[in-house]
């Protein structure tokens, strides 16, 4: 799996189902994402690669999937910051983990930790669409598929439970949902119900319809425009999209 630029792998001694793997490395670029700033990046994780160590083994016990909530695992290692450090030198605890589990541990809502406070409460969703298309020399459209995912942000406090109805659930085809979200629900209702994370997080992942055949949902005009200098002079070119 590919994150940020940076590739995870998983080994496997035995046969194993493909989407058990990636299903765990996405957990686990999510989890990294946590302790890097929000990116996994190289040289967050050679600055902190002795935490992330740490996580990692809280992430897999004995080679299979254990504690794969970033909730929970930010909750029994903090991530390194100024004030973790200063209560490291203070405590003389060294940013050990915790000897006791987390109270979200053993919850049935682990992905959300407990006694959330915001100063405003407020969520934000956004519908993500990536375009996957290939086009002939003749500027035909060959072949097309489109990705959509519903990427949210959550600043509510407490133990918010949220409910999410579409105008129209047709384009939900190949949904995968975040483990918050009651499936049984939105098989029954058609609407999404959940109590969401804090912070960051997809919702949903899913693939529209493709659209006809020889359309693009989107149109690319290039315009040239000429730079000249004293010493040089070449072409830019400004895409237009609509």
């Amino acid at each position: 799996a590919l994150r940020d630029g940076v590739v995870l792998l998983a080994l496997a001694r035995r046969e194993t189902a493909p989407a058990e793997a990636l299903e765990f490395l996405q957990r686990v670029g999510d989890v990294l994402a946590k302790y890097c700033g929000g990116r996994v990046r190289e040289d967050a994780i050679r600055e902190s690669f002795l935490r992330i160590y740490e996580v990692l083994e809280e992430v897999a016990d004995g080679g299979l999937p254990f504690v794969t909530e970033p909730a929970v695992l930010t909750a029994m290692l903090p991530p390194k910051s100024l004030v973790t450090r200063v209560a490291a030198a203070v405590t003389g605890s060294g940013g050990r983990a915790r000897e006791t589990l987390p109270e979200g541990a053993i919850s049935d809502i682990p992905w959300r930790a407990n006694k959330v406070r915001h100063a405003s409460n407020e969520i934000y969703f956004d519908i993500v669409d990536t375009v996957d298309a290939t086009m002939n020399a003749d500027g035909k459209l060959v072949a097309c598929e489109v990705f959509s995912r519903v990427a949210a942000n959550c600043k509510l406090s407490g133990m918010p439970d949220l409910t999410l109805a579409f105008n129209d659930t047709s384009p939900l085809r190949g949904v995968r949902f975040n483990p918050c979200v009651r499936v049984k629900r939105f098989r029954a209702d058609g609407v999404l119900s959940f109590v969401p994370p804090d912070g960051q997080f997809t919702l949903c992942d899913f693939s529209p319809p493709s659209p006809p055949a020889g359309m693009l949902p989107i149109y690319v005009t290039p315009q040239l425009a000429w730079e000249i200098s004293r010493s040089d002079a070449r072409a830019v070119s400004a895409s237009g999209s609509g």
